[in-house]
């Protein structure tokens, strides 16, 4: 039976407008009926522009790139000129965060379509390191498409098959680059990365984790990568895991927020993940490098989404809402993309629970 037959007229009426204020709002009607009984003093009160934060219209998961740099080679990529890509990791130099950004981002959305800015770019230039670092990278991304992203009981043979056939042809391109640049850690994060799908050895591993440390001992991506190598779902353990975020993040403020990452990663498989000392310790060390200005921009929107999840957990709600006001609109993908299948999801529904959670008196 349906349910406008069940209701009266005047509820069927009150429900209809209550639902009309949610979406002006810009609140989800599914977060408003968790909470059974609903008024409309209620769906202000959980309006997100109650707390200084934008109504969830206005967030997007998209990118936003606010690198004018950026921003122009990927226009002259999308136009097919690889010499603005050429341009751009030039003019980058020895700045190996944001050069290690910049690959990622200009190799990551191609499909073997569209990539022919690269192919001229390697008949150009077949022993330029960079264009052969930017297709390793290309390489890695389209072996991932391949394998897609369900479970592995649920992945096919054929899937699996073109993954490690892709990741072997990306492997064999990062070592070239090792070569052609010397000096450059882009290769060796990109092999730290692909020892994972590979499955390599820790022996491998960790000549390709002491090369990269070498050239940049604090690489975030880097230490992302091999964090997750660690993992148990691939070549470690939760301990050998936790173990390796602490270390990192004693090593370099740049690195505080490695066991908020790991904590993450052990959500689904560790009671209480968030709720150690270890995790309490890196939600301060993270607040202080994140008030400090230092963080490259990307990694500080994930920092920042990681330091907000943490702060939910430990049911610190205020400082939490805090952290989403700086968020603002952006949701950054590899953090709550975790929490739920579609990140923006994950976001909403975090932020939703920091903001009420907070008392009454505190606005």
């Amino acid at each position: 039976m349906a349910l406008t037959t069940l209701l009266r007229p005047k509820m069927l009426r009150t429900l209809v407008s209550l639902a009309r204020e949610a979406r002006r709002a810009g609140q989800p009607w599914d977060h408003l009926m968790d909470s059974g009984t609903i008024t409309a003093r209620q769906i202000v009160r959980a309006h997100p522009s109650r707390w200084g934060l934008p109504a969830e219209s206005e967030v997007t998961g998209d990118r936003l790139v606010e690198d004018p740099a950026l921003l122009a080679a990927l226009a002259g990529r999308d136009a097919g000129d690889w010499r603005a890509v050429e341009r751009l990791l030039t003019e980058v130099g020895a700045d190996w965060e944001r050069r290690a950004y910049c690959v990622k981002v200009l190799t990551e959305h191609d499909t073997p379509d569209d990539a022919a800015w690269l192919r001229a770019w390697l008949r150009a230039r077949p022993e330029s390191a960079d264009a052969i670092t930017a297709r390793a990278y290309w390489l890695v991304h389209q072996a991932w498409v391949l394998r897609g992203s369900a479970l592995a009981a649920q992945t096919t043979d054929e899937q699996f098959a073109g993954f490690h056939q892709v990741l072997e042809a990306a492997y064999e391109r990062a070592e070239e680059a090792t070569r052609l640049a010397p000096d450059d850690p882009t290769p060796w994060c990109l092999l730290v990365l692909v020892s994972r799908g590979l499955g390599v050895g820790r022996e491998p591993f960790r000549r390709f984790w002491d090369n990269l440390v070498e050239r940049a001992p604090a690489h975030r991506y880097g230490h992302d990568h091999a964090l997750q190598y660690w993992r148990p779902h691939w070549s470690g353990s939760y301990p050998e895991m936790f173990d390796f975020a602490e270390r990192a993040a004693a090593s370099s403020p740049a690195l505080s927020a490695l066991p908020l990452r790991a904590a993450l990663e052990a959500d689904e498989g560790t009671e209480g993940a968030f709720r150690t000392a270890e995790v309490a310790r890196a939600v301060d060390a993270t607040t202080a490098w994140l008030d400090s200005g230092k963080a490259f921009p990307p990694h500080a929107l994930t920092d920042r989404s990681l330091l907000a999840l943490a702060l939910v957990r430990a049911g610190r709600a205020e400082e939490a809402v805090e952290q989403f006001r700086v968020l603002g609109r952006q949701v950054d993908d590899v953090v709550w993309g975790r929490i739920e299948g579609r990140p923006r999801d994950g976001f909403l529904r975090t932020r939703a629970t920091a903001y009420r959670q907070v008392r009454p008196t505190a606005r």
